[in-house]
């Protein structure tokens, strides 16, 4: 499973490891499916032996009780965390407008009116 390009979660969600959307300095999010409903989620993937002290563990925490507990029309929605020996897989909504940054960089500061319809 390690060198696989498709992650099996729980029997509920799959990640594809070759659609990644981004990479930061914690994990890496890639697209994913609902086998529940065939909808398309985004989920982050972190590695827990980045997970190696106090502050990161609490930082990690924090992300996760955040993502599911913010109910806010315009911030993505956490849908589930689901951890293993290896990982941990933080799963929501997909947004299909691209990134702030890149819609920043092509269109300039956003209006307010704007920024809503990119984010939803």
């Amino acid at each position: 499973m390690k060198n696989s390009t498709i992650i099996n979660l729980l029997n509920e969600y799959v990640v594809f490891k070759n659609q990644s959307l981004g990479k930061g300095a914690t994990g890496e999010v890639y697209v994913g499916k609902s086998l529940k409903d065939i909808s398309s989620v985004a989920v982050k993937v972190i590695d827990n032996k980045t997970i190696d002290n106090e502050v990161t563990e609490y930082l990690l925490n924090m992300e996760k009780t955040a993502l599911m507990t913010v109910n806010n029309p315009y911030i993505l929605k956490g849908i589930k965390v689901i951890q293993d020996h290896l990982n941990c897989y933080l799963v929501t909504e997909l947004c299909n407008g691209g990134t702030l940054k890149a819609n920043i960089k092509d269109n300039g500061l956003l209006s307010e009116e704007k920024s809503v319809s990119i984010l939803i």
